[in-house]
């Protein structure tokens, strides 16, 4: 206060905490509070923020995938895993699946599943991971007509 005068906006309040917005002199009887400076907002809001994105880095998965890797024999294998908490190794071996089939139909020929594994997530101890064994075979190949057991193993 300068000369009497305030100096920008002030909040006027009496006891009771009710106030007012404005640039008079304070009336006797009423407390002067002045607004929290932007600084103090601004060093706050960093910190604030930090607690959420920390947390949502860790929900968010990771996901990594071998690739098409040839086995021998006209077969090829695909591992896929998921780091996260996340712990359902079925979209795992679903993403291998269509890993595997986008592979074939490249080459114009069509999937077939020879063997699958699959291992969910255990918290602190292993991701959730799946591999798919498969053959790429021509559309008029006599082994799609035939009925295959697939090997599936879950751990």
């Amino acid at each position: 206060m300068v000369g009497g005068a305030l100096a920008g906006p002030t909040v006027l309040a009496d006891h009771a905490g009710e106030g007012m917005l404005g640039c008079e002199r304070p009336k006797p009887g009423l407390l002067v509070r002045r607004r929290p400076t932007r600084q103090t907002t601004v060093m706050r809001t960093p910190r604030r923020a930090a607690i959420p994105c920390l947390l949502a880095g860790l929900l968010v998965a990771c996901t990594t995938s071998s690739g098409v890797v040839p086995i021998g024999q006209g077969t090829y294998m695909v591992s896929r895993s998921t780091k996260g908490f996340r712990g359902a190794s079925g979209p795992v071996k679903a993403a291998a699946l269509r890993e595997a089939n986008h592979y074939c139909e490249k080459s114009g020929t069509v999937m077939r599943v020879v063997r699958t594994t699959q291992k969910d997530m255990k918290p602190f101890r292993s991701d959730a991971a799946a591999e798919v064994y498969f053959e790429c075979l021509d559309p008029s190949d006599p082994k799609l007509g035939e009925r295959l057991q697939i090997e599936e193993i879950r751990e």
